[in-house]
C-alpha cells in the first residue's frame, strides 16, 4: 500500500504533510516524522488516505495533541 499523511489542524487546514509512504501489511503500526510548516500546538488530525493509483481506497484520521 502506498499513501498519504496529512496533518491538519482543527479548521482542517494542513499544517504538514508526507506523501507516498509504503505502508507494509499486516503491520499494527507505523511511525513517521512530519514536518510541520510552522509551529503549532494544541488538538490536530492525522489523516491517511491509499493512493488511489495503485488500487488503494483506504482512510483513516486519528487525532492528536502536540503540545
Amino acid at each position: 500500500m502506498y499513501g498519504n499523511f496529512e496533518l491538519v489542524n482543527s479548521d482542517n487546514l494542513p499544517v504538514g504533510e508526507l506523501t507516498n509512504v509504503a505502508v507494509y501489511t499486516p503491520l499494527s503500526r507505523r511511525k513517521v516524522y512530519i514536518t510541520l510548516q510552522e509551529p503549532i500546538s494544541g488538538p490536530l488530525t492525522l489523516k491517511y488516505k491509499e493512493n488511489a493509483l495503485y488500487g488503494g481506497n483506504i482512510e483513516l484520521a486519528i487525532p492528536v495533541n502536540i503540545q
